[in-house]
């Protein structure tokens, strides 16, 4: 799940890892088993007892990258980026950035007493996590990883959250998150909703 054009500016370029140059696809290749791991450990509730911060965060694009990229795994964005027509924050202010967004998430967590209210917290946790793109490149991944322990804190069984690149629902979500980084959150709570739909669950259901 990669953002909207993050994967096919990313294509053209060459990473030097820890296993010589490798093209955006190899190098996604030799990530996959990583991030397989990862996610297993998340749905096992492996990090449940851990604080959701910024360390959390930052751990889940180590655990995946780390092995490959070590100078970029958990490390907050250092270069000015756009991502399709969305210019993201500006490098320096990340940090504060995601101090902000880890508090309004554990706040919304706290007052996520209804099943409408996580999905809320749901779609703003992956909206503002993608809108900061708070690491030089595969941000994408790591919000997998955020969304399915929210998931888990949340008692929602994990759901794919992934987007396939081309498709119906690909379009939608890209545009949703357009919404979102015009200050919009609605049409990403509806692409939730329609997301939890397609796994069999229904919209304020007990879950």
């Amino acid at each position: 799940m990669d953002q909207p054009s993050e994967s096919s500016a990313s294509s053209t370029r060459s990473f030097d890892t820890s296993r010589g140059p490798l093209t955006y696809a190899e190098l996604s290749d030799a990530i996959a088993p990583h991030l397989e791991a990862l996610l297993d450990e998340v749905v096992r509730g492996g990090f449940a007892s851990r604080p959701f911060d910024e360390q959390l965060v930052k751990g889940f694009h180590s655990a995946f990258l780390l092995p490959l990229l070590p100078k970029m795994a958990g490390s907050w964005r250092t270069i000015s980026v756009q991502v399709g027509n969305h210019v993201p924050p500006q490098p320096w202010e990340v940090p504060v950035r995601m101090r902000t967004y880890v508090d309004n998430v554990n706040a919304r967590i706290l007052g996520a007493n209804t099943f409408e209210l996580q999905v809320e917290a749901l779609a703003y946790a992956e909206g503002e996590l993608l809108h900061v793109h708070p690491f030089d490149d595969f941000n994408g991944r790591a919000t997998r990883a955020v969304l399915i322990e929210l998931m888990g804190r949340f008692d929602i069984p994990p759901v794919e959250v992934a987007v396939e690149r081309g498709s119906d629902a690909f379009a939608s979500y890209a545009k949703a998150l357009a919404e979102y980084d015009n200050g919009r959150l609605q049409p990403l709570i509806e692409f939730w909703d329609a997301r939890l739909q397609s796994a069999q669950y229904e919209f304020g259901s007990a879950l």
